[in-house]
């Protein structure tokens, strides 16, 4: 028998006490297969969503207006009270 780890695509579930080693029925290949195709969309969804992120900010940051309509974008600043350094300001890019 191979117990050598797949290579590519590693599931790693962690169980959050008890006896999580025993399941009362089979996980499917095609179980693992969608989890690994869900977590491939997300991670692109993620790349795409900071690709337009930084495109919005350079955007405002340049002096672009915003079409007048239902969502705004503005840059606010960002709570510093919880550390102890506060080098400067910080803002966040607000969508709404």
């Amino acid at each position: 028998m191979d117990t050598e780890p797949p290579a590519g695509n590693l599931i790693i579930l962690k169980g959050n006490g008890g006896n999580s080693g025993r399941f009362a029925h089979t996980i499917y290949q095609e179980d693992l297969e969608e989890l690994i195709l869900r977590r491939n969309e997300a991670r692109e969804a993620c790349k795409q969503l900071r690709e337009k992120e930084k495109f919005v900010s350079a955007a405002l940051r340049g002096g672009a207006r915003i079409e007048p309509g239902v969502h705004e974008a503005e840059f606010v600043p960002v709570s510093r009270e919880g550390y102890s350094v506060s080098a400067g300001v910080h803002f966040r890019l607000a969508v709404r």
